[in-house]
Parts: C-alpha cells; sequence; structure tokens
C-alpha cells in the first residue's frame, strides 16, 4: 500500500507538466468522476492580490452562519493539505490517498496538471462531505483555470495588476479579460478594482452575459473588526461583505452578528503576520510588484526599521520589488530559494551588485545552519521583515515557528 508521503511526492511530480490553457482535460476527468463539482453551491474568488484574504473572511463569516464550507486556496503555505479544507480544517490525510487512486485508477498519471489534480480532488471531498458552499479561489487568471468549471451564485474580482504577464498577457485589460471570464449569466460580481477604464470593461462584461455587477463598498459596517493587518484589507472585507449581501437576497440566513463575529475569527497566516515579538519578526506573502507597494505603504505607517530577508522567483522584477521596500530596511539577506523558477546565485548577486546599495547586503542560504547562524545575531529589540515570495516566506516559517 502506498504511503502518503509517496503518493504526496507522485502529485508533487505532476508540476512537471506546466500549466495547461483549456479545460478539456478536466471536463473529461470530472465527467468520468461522476462530476463532483456541480453537487453544491461556489462562490469564486479571482484577482491579482487579495483573493486568499477575501476567501478566508467569506469562509469564516459562513461557517459563523453555520454552514459547512468547502475551500480551496493556493498554493499552500506549509502542509499541501492547506489546499483542501473544511470548516478550517485540512483534508486527512487518508482522503489524499484514497482520492488519489481514484483520479489515479480512472485517469492514470500524467492525465491531469498537478493544479488540476489537486482542484479535482477537492470536488470529490466537498461532494463526499456534503458543504454547503465551496469557496473556490482562482490558481491564476480565470479562464482556464480549473475552478472555472464551477456554477457559481457569486464571484468576486479583487483587483487586477501585472503578474503572470508572459501568460494572461501584458496590459490589465488583457489581465482583466482572462480573470473576468469567470462571470456567468445570473451570477452577483463584486469587485474591488478601483480604475475608471477597467470598471467599464468589467460592467459591459457582466453585462452581456447577463450577470449583475456591484462595486464594493468600503463604508459598510464591521470592517473595523478586521483581525488582520493592513488598509487593503478593508477592501478584501467590503468585498467579503458584499458576498454575505448578495447571498442574504438570495435567501441565505446570515446575521450582523455573523458578519461581525465571522470577520473577528478569521485567521489569514503569513499576511502581515507577526510571529515573534522579541525580536519581532513580520511575515508577508506579497510577491509581486502590487503586493510589495501595498507592504511597502504599509510599513511606512510604522516607526520600526527592519532587517530583511527577501527575494523573489525569476519571472518577478526583482530590483523594482527590493527597491520599494528600502526605506524601511536597514540590512538585507538574500536567499537562495530551491525552487524550479528560483533566480540562480549567480543572477541574485548580479542584480544587487547593479543596484550598488548603500545598506549592507548578505546572500544565505535557505537551510537550519543559515538559519541558526542568522537567528544569533538576532537581538530581541530587533526588527525582522520576511517577503517577496511565498515559498521563501513558507521555508522560513516552518523554521521561526520553532525559534518562537
Amino acid at each position: 500500500m502506498q504511503s502518503y508521503q509517496s503518493i504526496l511526492s507522485e502529485i508533487c511530480n505532476l508540476k512537471n507538466l506546466g500549466i495547461r490553457q483549456n479545460l478539456d482535460h478536466v471536463c473529461t476527468a470530472l465527467e468520468k468522476l461522476g462530476n463532483p463539482h456541480l453537487g453544491y453551491p461556489a462562490i469564486h474568488v479571482a484577482g491579482t492580490n487579495g483573493k486568499g484574504s477575501t476567501c478566508a473572511m467569506i469562509s469564516s463569516i459562513l461557517q459563523n452562519s453555520g454552514f459547512k464550507v468547502g475551500w480551496t486556496l493556493s498554493p499552500h503555505l506549509v502542509d499541501f493539505r492547506e489546499r483542501i479544507q473544511i470548516n478550517n480544517e485540512f483534508i486527512p490525510k487518508p482522503d489524499v490517498v484514497r482520492y488519489h487512486k481514484l483520479i489515479k485508477q480512472k485517469l492514470g498519471l500524467g492525465f491531469l496538471t498537478y493544479f488540476e489534480w489537486v482542484t479535482i480532488m477537492a470536488f470529490l471531498h466537498f461532494k463526499e462531505q456534503k458543504v454547503d458552499v465551496a469557496v473556490l479561489e482562482t490558481g491564476m487568471g480565470g479562464r482556464w483555470d480549473t475552478t472555472n468549471v464551477c456554477q457559481p451564485l457569486v464571484g468576486v474580482i479583487t483587483n487586477v495588476s501585472y503578474d503572470h504577464e508572459a501568460i494572461l498577457g501584458d496590459t490589465l485589460e488583457k489581465i482583466l479579460g482572462e480573470k473576468m471570464q469567470i462571470v456567468k449569466k445570473g451570477m452577483d460580481v463584486w469587485t474591488g478594482i478601483k480604475e475608471s477604464h477597467l470598471l467599464a470593461q468589467l460592467k459591459t462584461h457582466c453585462e452581456q452575459v447577463r450577470a449583475f455587477f456591484h462595486q464594493a463598498d468600503l463604508g459598510v459596517r464591521a470592517i473595523h473588526e478586521l483581525p488582520l493587518q493592513g488598509r487593503h484589507q478593508i477592501q478584501n472585507a467590503a468585498l467579503a461583505m458584499g458576498v454575505c449581501q448578495s447571498l442574504r437576497q438570495r435567501g441565505w440566513v446570515i446575521s450582523d452578528e455573523n458578519i461581525k463575529t465571522g470577520m473577528k475569527a478569521t485567521v489569514w497566516p503569513g499576511r502581515l503576520e507577526i510571529i515573534s515579538e522579541k525580536p519581532y519578526i513580520l511575515l508577508d506573502c506579497a510577491h509581486n510588484p502590487a503586493g510589495v507597494q501595498v507592504l511597502a505603504d504599509f510599513l511606512k505607517t510604522q516607526s520600526r526599521k527592519y532587517k530583511l530577508i527577501f527575494t523573489t522567483l525569476s519571472d518577478r522584477p526583482f530590483k523594482s520589488m527590493l527597491k520599494a521596500l528600502l526605506p524601511s530596511i536597514t540590512e538585507v539577506h538574500i536567499p537562495f530559494l530551491k525552487e524550479n523558477r528560483a533566480w540562480s546565485s549567480d543572477d541574485l548577486r548580479q542584480k544587487i551588485e547593479a543596484m550598488a546599495l548603500d545598506i549592507p547586503v548578505f546572500f544565505m542560504d535557505l537551510n537550519r545552519p543559515s538559519w541558526e547562524n542568522f537567528k544569533s545575531r538576532l537581538k530581541l529589540d530587533d526588527s525582522v521583515l520576511v517577503t517577496g515570495s511565498i515559498y521563501l516566506v513558507s521555508e522560513i516559517r516552518q523554521m521561526l515557528k520553532e525559534y518562537s
């Protein structure tokens, strides 16, 4: 019998198949598996940034209202099973094993990509556990995202900025054009987009497919109860509350107290997360230019100066993202990620040399000895910021948890 770890290795190896820009294989697979994605209503969330926070708030509010809520997210921070949750409980390992064997038996390895496989596993789990609703976060874009086979009651497009341009397009209009393909007839669509021309583009599309367009109301009640740091969370909260408003209009029982309590109970690790007070250590999963700018704006409201642990994947503008953070930084530590899409050590050294920074810069391997060396030089009144890549935050968070 295959162990959980060996099955997890098989699933992770599917990353080598890359990203597929069609839904043909997904639809074929779902049909062979009995179309598990049609067994419950869905809330579909797309956008460049803020998807996870918005999904976390929606899920928390609905749970507090008494609903059984399935939730998909990507990527995971520490544990693969984070990607498939019901009422904040990760999918059990035996279920991962069982669903993996079922999909493998029906389709064989190699028919589905990594994200397709994991999303279909989530659909199976949600159907079997009879969830009341599934909150589905897109992995990338919208048009060809595996989650786009669902039939949602409500959809969200949080915002649009530059990310994954090689796949989604090199203008904001093209990127939105991909994301807004989650919009379907009869659904409510909420957005936090602020740019007037993009709002007009989305509104026109909603009219064409006969969906109902809504803008987030940043003055809605209970936003002050947010447990998540950063002014950008106000917009995410407004979107979550907009979703609740749409569900109420469809007959779902969600009280003001449910919203208030659910919002306060929201947990979303790795997003302006203070993981240690002395020394003060802040983790944030900002991993694209827009996300880093939001983080930089937040840091300007604080009195602290940070030792920065920072790197990005190779498809991100390393220098401009680092430059945005520098006003709040006293020294920079650049780790070498062990990821297929990571910059090489030579690339990183060349980029830092070209920037000619006037603060100390150190390079480090991303392993326990390097972390122990870094930790040994920290003082209790030091402040540390870890950001630039979700993969980086994931690795550091595991070591920081042990330290704190």
